[in-house]
Protein backbone atom coordinates (compact mmCIF):
# COMPACT_ATOMS: atom_id res chain seq x y z
CA UNK A 1 0.00 0.00 0.00
CA UNK A 2 1.61 3.54 -0.69
CA UNK A 3 1.45 6.11 2.17
CA UNK A 4 1.50 9.75 1.54
CA UNK A 5 2.97 11.76 4.59
CA UNK A 6 0.99 15.23 4.77
CA UNK A 7 0.28 18.19 6.38
CA UNK A 8 -3.20 19.81 6.46
CA UNK A 9 -1.23 23.40 6.68
CA UNK A 10 0.82 22.23 3.02
CA UNK A 11 -0.85 23.37 -0.38
CA UNK A 12 1.79 20.93 -1.60
CA UNK A 13 0.32 18.33 0.51
CA UNK A 14 -3.52 19.61 -0.45
CA UNK A 15 -2.30 19.27 -4.08
CA UNK A 16 -1.22 16.07 -4.04
CA UNK A 17 -3.81 14.55 -1.66
CA UNK A 18 -6.29 15.98 -4.66
CA UNK A 19 -4.45 14.42 -7.10
CA UNK A 20 -4.24 11.00 -5.80
CA UNK A 21 -7.96 10.72 -5.39
CA UNK A 22 -8.61 11.81 -8.68
CA UNK A 23 -5.82 9.49 -10.29
CA UNK A 24 -7.78 6.62 -8.25
CA UNK A 25 -4.34 5.03 -7.03
CA UNK A 26 -4.82 3.63 -3.85
CA UNK A 27 -3.63 5.16 -1.01
CA UNK A 28 -3.07 5.55 3.01
CA UNK A 29 -3.03 9.38 4.69
CA UNK A 30 -0.64 9.71 7.20
CA UNK A 31 -0.59 13.11 9.01
CA UNK A 32 3.03 14.36 9.72
CA UNK A 33 4.11 15.07 13.63
CA UNK A 34 6.76 15.94 15.35
CA UNK A 35 8.16 11.74 15.45
CA UNK A 36 7.34 10.70 12.25
CA UNK A 37 8.91 13.90 11.03
CA UNK A 38 12.54 12.71 12.02
CA UNK A 39 11.82 8.69 12.64
CA UNK A 40 9.99 8.56 8.92
CA UNK A 41 10.28 11.20 6.78
CA UNK A 42 13.72 12.31 7.53
CA UNK A 43 15.03 8.75 7.77
CA UNK A 44 14.02 7.61 4.26
CA UNK A 45 14.22 11.11 1.88
CA UNK A 46 17.07 13.13 3.99
CA UNK A 47 14.86 15.99 4.73
CA UNK A 48 11.42 17.24 6.66
CA UNK A 49 9.52 18.45 4.09
CA UNK A 50 6.03 17.39 2.66
CA UNK A 51 4.38 15.45 0.90
CA UNK A 52 6.12 12.88 0.85
CA UNK A 53 4.89 9.59 -0.94
CA UNK A 54 6.22 5.96 0.45
CA UNK A 55 6.54 2.53 -1.32
CA UNK A 56 7.82 0.27 0.97
CA UNK A 57 11.60 1.25 0.83
CA UNK A 58 10.97 3.97 -2.35
CA UNK A 59 10.36 7.40 -1.14
CA UNK A 60 9.59 10.88 -2.99
CA UNK A 61 9.25 14.40 -1.36
CA UNK A 62 8.21 16.38 -3.87
CA UNK A 63 5.37 17.45 -5.46
CA UNK A 64 6.24 17.68 -8.80
CA UNK A 65 8.37 14.27 -8.82
CA UNK A 66 5.31 12.67 -7.00
CA UNK A 67 2.91 13.93 -10.00
CA UNK A 68 5.45 12.56 -12.80
CA UNK A 69 5.56 9.24 -10.80
CA UNK A 70 1.79 8.84 -11.02
CA UNK A 71 1.71 9.33 -14.41
CA UNK A 72 1.72 5.92 -15.24
CA UNK A 73 -0.05 4.52 -12.26
CA UNK A 74 -3.22 6.97 -12.43
CA UNK A 75 -6.66 5.66 -13.80
CA UNK A 76 -7.31 9.07 -15.30
CA UNK A 77 -5.26 11.39 -17.65
CA UNK A 78 -3.37 13.77 -15.63
CA UNK A 79 -1.94 16.02 -18.09
CA UNK A 80 -4.00 17.56 -21.29
CA UNK A 81 -2.76 17.60 -25.03
CA UNK A 82 -1.29 21.02 -24.06
CA UNK A 83 0.96 19.06 -22.07
CA UNK A 84 4.14 21.73 -22.03
CA UNK A 85 1.55 24.80 -21.11
CA UNK A 86 0.13 22.27 -18.00
CA UNK A 87 3.81 22.09 -16.74
CA UNK A 88 4.43 25.86 -17.21
CA UNK A 89 1.29 26.30 -15.06
CA UNK A 90 2.25 24.26 -12.36
CA UNK A 91 5.57 25.65 -12.01
CA UNK A 92 4.53 28.86 -11.95
CA UNK A 93 2.16 27.88 -9.09
CA UNK A 94 4.86 25.85 -7.15
CA UNK A 95 7.30 28.69 -7.31
CA UNK A 96 5.50 32.05 -8.12
CA UNK A 97 2.25 32.21 -6.63
CA UNK A 98 4.08 30.41 -3.31
CA UNK A 99 5.78 34.00 -3.22
CA UNK A 100 2.39 35.80 -2.38
CA UNK A 101 0.60 33.22 -0.80
CA UNK A 102 3.61 32.52 2.22
CA UNK A 103 3.64 36.45 2.65
CA UNK A 104 0.56 36.74 3.33
CA UNK A 105 0.37 33.79 5.84
CA UNK A 106 3.29 34.80 7.94
CA UNK A 107 3.22 38.71 7.50
CA UNK A 108 -0.37 38.81 8.54
CA UNK A 109 -0.38 38.94 12.83
CA UNK A 110 -3.91 36.93 12.22
CA UNK A 111 -2.40 34.45 10.03
CA UNK A 112 0.78 34.04 12.12
CA UNK A 113 -1.60 33.35 15.20
CA UNK A 114 -3.76 30.64 13.35
CA UNK A 115 -0.76 28.86 11.81
CA UNK A 116 0.48 28.81 15.47
CA UNK A 117 -2.04 27.32 16.76
CA UNK A 118 -2.54 24.57 13.82
CA UNK A 119 0.65 23.94 13.57
CA UNK A 120 1.07 23.16 17.56
CA UNK A 121 -2.13 21.00 17.22
CA UNK A 122 -1.26 18.59 14.06
CA UNK A 123 2.71 18.63 14.77
CA UNK A 124 2.43 17.95 18.45
CA UNK A 125 -0.47 17.61 20.29
CA UNK A 126 -1.63 17.79 24.16
CA UNK A 127 0.23 19.18 26.24
CA UNK A 128 3.17 20.42 23.86
CA UNK A 129 0.54 21.86 21.32
CA UNK A 130 0.93 25.51 22.45
CA UNK A 131 4.66 26.08 23.26
CA UNK A 132 5.68 23.61 19.86
CA UNK A 133 3.07 25.32 17.63
CA UNK A 134 5.18 28.65 18.69
CA UNK A 135 8.26 27.27 18.52
CA UNK A 136 8.00 25.94 14.98
CA UNK A 137 6.28 29.02 13.52
CA UNK A 138 8.71 31.10 14.88
CA UNK A 139 11.59 28.91 13.20
CA UNK A 140 9.58 29.25 9.77
CA UNK A 141 9.41 33.16 10.09
CA UNK A 142 12.91 33.54 10.96
CA UNK A 143 13.26 31.63 7.72
CA UNK A 144 11.43 33.27 5.38
CA UNK A 145 13.08 36.34 6.65
CA UNK A 146 16.43 35.56 6.32
CA UNK A 147 15.35 34.56 2.29
CA UNK A 148 13.54 37.98 1.75
CA UNK A 149 9.69 35.91 1.39
CA UNK A 150 8.33 38.38 3.65
CA UNK A 151 9.15 41.54 1.84
CA UNK A 152 6.36 43.53 0.53
CA UNK A 153 6.96 43.96 -3.18
CA UNK A 154 4.44 45.53 -5.24
CA UNK A 155 4.94 43.34 -8.50
CA UNK A 156 4.55 40.32 -6.60
CA UNK A 157 1.25 41.97 -5.38
CA UNK A 158 0.38 43.18 -8.54
CA UNK A 159 0.50 39.70 -9.92
CA UNK A 160 -1.62 38.62 -7.27
CA UNK A 161 -4.40 40.55 -8.30
CA UNK A 162 -3.93 40.11 -12.10
CA UNK A 163 -4.29 36.67 -11.32
CA UNK A 164 -7.18 36.05 -9.63
CA UNK A 165 -8.98 38.54 -11.71
CA UNK A 166 -8.20 36.51 -15.11
CA UNK A 167 -8.67 33.26 -13.42
CA UNK A 168 -12.34 34.68 -12.41
CA UNK A 169 -13.04 35.48 -15.90
CA UNK A 170 -11.57 31.88 -17.12
CA UNK A 171 -14.00 30.50 -14.46
CA UNK A 172 -16.82 31.49 -15.68
CA UNK A 173 -17.54 29.17 -17.69
CA UNK A 174 -15.40 25.32 -18.16
CA UNK A 175 -14.94 23.18 -14.94
CA UNK A 176 -11.11 23.39 -15.19
CA UNK A 177 -7.75 25.04 -16.93
CA UNK A 178 -8.22 22.53 -19.88
CA UNK A 179 -11.26 21.42 -19.99
CA UNK A 180 -13.86 18.89 -18.15
CA UNK A 181 -10.70 17.06 -16.73
CA UNK A 182 -8.54 18.02 -13.81
CA UNK A 183 -4.66 17.92 -14.64
CA UNK A 184 -1.50 18.66 -12.54
CA UNK A 185 -1.71 21.98 -13.25
CA UNK A 186 -5.40 22.42 -11.36
CA UNK A 187 -3.70 20.45 -8.39
CA UNK A 188 -1.32 23.22 -8.38
CA UNK A 189 -3.33 26.25 -8.47
CA UNK A 190 -6.14 24.47 -6.10
CA UNK A 191 -3.35 23.78 -2.95
CA UNK A 192 -2.44 26.85 -2.82
CA UNK A 193 -5.84 28.69 -2.85
CA UNK A 194 -7.19 26.22 -0.84
CA UNK A 195 -4.81 27.24 1.39
CA UNK A 196 -5.03 31.45 0.75
CA UNK A 197 -8.71 30.72 1.01
CA UNK A 198 -8.36 29.04 4.94
CA UNK A 199 -6.42 31.45 6.21
CA UNK A 200 -8.24 33.63 8.24
CA UNK A 201 -6.55 36.99 7.15
CA UNK A 202 -6.41 36.26 4.00
CA UNK A 203 -9.83 34.15 2.82
CA UNK A 204 -11.63 37.11 1.72
CA UNK A 205 -9.03 38.13 -1.19
CA UNK A 206 -9.87 34.71 -3.07
CA UNK A 207 -13.57 34.34 -1.95
CA UNK A 208 -14.51 37.13 -3.47
CA UNK A 209 -13.93 35.77 -6.58
CA UNK A 210 -17.26 33.40 -6.78
CA UNK A 211 -16.41 31.36 -10.52
CA UNK A 212 -12.82 30.79 -8.68
CA UNK A 213 -13.94 29.86 -5.35
CA UNK A 214 -16.30 27.74 -6.95
CA UNK A 215 -13.43 26.28 -9.02
CA UNK A 216 -11.48 25.56 -6.11
CA UNK A 217 -14.30 23.91 -4.23
CA UNK A 218 -14.42 21.48 -7.48
CA UNK A 219 -10.62 20.27 -6.98
CA UNK A 220 -10.91 20.05 -3.30
CA UNK A 221 -13.69 17.44 -3.92
CA UNK A 222 -11.35 15.28 -5.34
CA UNK A 223 -9.41 15.20 -2.06
CA UNK A 224 -12.81 13.12 -0.92
CA UNK A 225 -15.50 11.49 -2.87
CA UNK A 226 -14.95 13.10 -6.26
CA UNK A 227 -15.28 15.69 -8.06
CA UNK A 228 -17.29 16.77 -11.50
CA UNK A 229 -16.05 15.34 -15.35
CA UNK A 230 -17.19 16.19 -18.79
CA UNK A 231 -15.86 15.67 -22.35
CA UNK A 232 -15.12 19.05 -22.85
CA UNK A 233 -11.78 20.89 -23.98
CA UNK A 234 -10.85 24.30 -23.33
CA UNK A 235 -9.92 26.37 -26.14
CA UNK A 236 -6.38 27.26 -25.90
CA UNK A 237 -6.27 30.98 -26.68
CA UNK A 238 -8.13 31.22 -23.65
CA UNK A 239 -5.35 30.70 -21.84
CA UNK A 240 -3.84 33.22 -23.35
CA UNK A 241 -4.34 35.93 -20.45
CA UNK A 242 -2.80 33.53 -18.16
CA UNK A 243 -0.09 32.33 -20.24
CA UNK A 244 1.01 36.25 -20.72
CA UNK A 245 1.06 36.55 -16.62
CA UNK A 246 3.62 33.35 -16.40
CA UNK A 247 5.84 34.99 -19.52
CA UNK A 248 5.52 38.44 -17.87
CA UNK A 249 6.24 37.29 -14.43
CA UNK A 250 7.85 34.13 -13.47
CA UNK A 251 9.74 33.39 -16.73
CA UNK A 252 11.26 36.54 -16.58
CA UNK A 253 13.26 35.29 -13.60
CA UNK A 254 13.67 31.92 -14.72
CA UNK A 255 15.76 34.08 -18.19
CA UNK A 256 17.21 36.55 -15.53
CA UNK A 257 18.43 33.81 -13.25
CA UNK A 258 19.81 32.07 -16.29
CA UNK A 259 22.24 34.77 -17.18
CA UNK A 260 23.22 35.52 -13.44
CA UNK A 261 26.64 34.30 -12.05
CA UNK A 262 26.48 32.44 -8.33
CA UNK A 263 25.85 34.94 -5.60
CA UNK A 264 24.75 37.79 -8.44
CA UNK A 265 21.21 39.77 -7.64
CA UNK A 266 19.82 41.89 -10.23
CA UNK A 267 16.58 43.35 -10.78
CA UNK A 268 14.23 41.84 -13.27
CA UNK A 269 11.46 44.28 -14.48
CA UNK A 270 7.90 42.25 -14.63
CA UNK A 271 5.16 42.79 -16.90
CA UNK A 272 3.66 45.60 -15.12
CA UNK A 273 7.13 48.07 -14.95
CA UNK A 274 7.69 47.08 -11.44
CA UNK A 275 11.35 45.76 -10.50
CA UNK A 276 11.67 42.88 -8.39
CA UNK A 277 15.35 42.00 -6.90
CA UNK A 278 16.21 38.55 -7.82
CA UNK A 279 19.28 36.82 -6.19
CA UNK A 280 20.99 33.81 -8.19
CA UNK A 281 19.31 30.65 -7.08
CA UNK A 282 20.52 27.01 -7.93
CA UNK A 283 16.86 25.37 -8.05
CA UNK A 284 15.40 28.07 -10.50
CA UNK A 285 17.85 26.93 -12.86
CA UNK A 286 16.33 23.33 -11.94
CA UNK A 287 13.44 24.76 -12.40
CA UNK A 288 13.72 25.84 -15.90
CA UNK A 289 15.79 22.94 -17.35
CA UNK A 290 12.72 20.90 -16.58
CA UNK A 291 10.29 23.65 -18.20
CA UNK A 292 12.62 23.22 -21.47
CA UNK A 293 12.57 19.27 -21.07
CA UNK A 294 9.08 19.73 -21.24
CA UNK A 295 8.92 21.95 -23.83
CA UNK A 296 11.38 19.64 -25.82
CA UNK A 297 9.36 16.57 -25.39
CA UNK A 298 5.94 18.08 -26.60
CA UNK A 299 7.96 19.64 -29.65
CA UNK A 300 9.62 16.10 -30.55
CA UNK A 301 5.88 14.58 -30.47
CA UNK A 302 3.86 17.62 -31.96
CA UNK A 303 6.02 19.64 -33.63
CA UNK A 304 5.28 22.58 -31.75
CA UNK A 305 5.58 23.86 -27.88
CA UNK A 306 1.34 24.76 -27.90
CA UNK A 307 -1.41 23.73 -30.08
CA UNK A 308 -2.69 27.13 -30.50
CA UNK A 309 -0.49 28.32 -33.56
CA UNK A 310 -0.36 32.75 -31.96
CA UNK A 311 0.48 31.10 -28.31
CA UNK A 312 2.88 28.50 -30.00
CA UNK A 313 4.42 31.90 -31.67
CA UNK A 314 4.84 33.79 -28.22
CA UNK A 315 5.92 30.86 -26.03
CA UNK A 316 8.44 30.00 -28.66
CA UNK A 317 9.98 33.38 -28.76
CA UNK A 318 10.43 32.92 -24.97
CA UNK A 319 12.12 30.03 -25.16
CA UNK A 320 14.59 30.70 -27.64
CA UNK A 321 14.95 33.55 -25.43
CA UNK A 322 16.04 31.65 -22.67
CA UNK A 323 18.47 30.15 -24.46
CA UNK A 324 19.47 32.73 -26.32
Amino acid sequence: MIQLYVSHLSPYACKIMALMGYAAVPHEIIVEDIWNRFAVLKKMTGKTMVPVLRHGDFAINDSTRIAKHLLASSQRPLLPDERFLAWLVEDFCDEWIVRWFARARWALPQNRRHMEKTIGAEMFGFPLRTLGGRVAAASIRASLEKSGTLTRYDGLENSRERTLALLEDLFEHGLYLFGGHPSVADFALYGFLWQFGHDPASQDAVRAFPNLWRYVQRVHAWSGAGGALDATVRPTAELSPLIAEILGTYWRVLEANARMSRGQTTDVELLDGTVLPVRSAGWYATCLNGLLDEAQSMHRTSGVYCLDPALDAVIGAAIDGVKA
